[in-house]
């Protein structure tokens, strides 16, 4: 009788981001938390005179969101990002997560978010009370996820 493998772990994972332009490279990152990876689509019903000249109902997808934190440094990747976005300079990049195995540190599970770019940078709260770390935290909008059947390629 074969063993059940043990439950994976949400605290184990790997994020890269590789820009849309041919010149940008990737980007392997850490992060604290992520938050929001779904995949979510509805249907919308047209008006009936619609309806049938059409004949089918017509299927939209929704745009989903999804939240990273990370401890800040110096490094003003995202916040580039950002302000890239609010010009309005098309600049879509690729995330891919990797849920990584807790023993062998290897890809066991592995998510591409396809078509990302920021909708919100969050910087870090300050309070002269205490010394917590101080976190960026982005919201990302994505058009479609994968979930890649072969972890390891990248």
């Amino acid at each position: 009788m074969s063993e059940e493998p043990p439950p994976l772990l949400n605290n184990r994972f790997t994020v890269s981001i590789e820009g849309s332009n041919p010149d940008s490279m990737r980007r392997d990152l850490g992060f604290s938390r992520i938050s929001g990876l779904s995949s979510s689509a509805h249907t919308s019903v047209r008006l009936p005179l619609m309806r049938r000249l059409l004949g089918y109902l017509c299927r939209t997808c929704e745009t989903n969101q999804i939240v990273l934190q990370r401890a800040l440094d110096t490094d003003h990747y995202f916040f580039d990002w950002h302000r890239a976005n609010l010009r309005r300079t098309v600049d879509l990049r690729t995330l891919t997560i990797f849920q990584l195995d807790r023993q062998t540190g290897k890809p066991v599970n592995c998510w591409r978010l396809h078509d990302c770019w920021i909708i919100t940078w969050h910087g870090p709260d300050f309070n002269a009370m205490n010394s917590d770390i101080s976190y960026e935290t982005i919201t990302l909008c994505y058009r479609s996820v994968s979930w890649l059947k072969s972890p390891g390629i990248s």
